[in-house]
């Protein structure tokens, strides 16, 4: 491969890795960002509701995201993020996969 054309390539994928880096500045980790493409924080979406009160911020739930990461209450969770419907996140607070009350704890005290 010439220079020039390796030149031409490694600014295209510079200008592609600044792009992906600009748009995922706001998540507080990358499981984050995967974990909104599922868990909707629109306006009628229940973790929007638990985000505006007293574990998000007052009146912007979407800044939450940007304040911490959803992996600091749920812990590790690539097992729920690669099948979602078949595998719990690391503590759950859910109806569907209900966590113990002492692990529901553990991250915030």
């Amino acid at each position: 491969m010439n220079s020039a054309l390796r030149i031409v390539i490694a600014a295209i994928l510079s200008t592609f890795i600044t792009a992906v880096a600009a748009e995922d500045a706001g998540y507080a980790t990358e499981g984050s960002a995967l974990c909104v493409t599922c868990h909707d924080f629109g306006p009628q979406s229940p973790v929007h509701a638990l985000m505006e009160g007293s574990h998000g911020l007052h009146d912007d739930a979407d800044a939450m995201r940007e304040r911490r990461g959803c992996e600091d209450c749920h812990g590790p969770s690539a097992g729920h993020a690669e099948s979602p419907t078949q595998v719990a996140p690391g503590v759950s607070f859910g109806p569907r996969w209900s966590a113990s009350g002492a692990d529901q704890d553990s991250a915030c005290l």
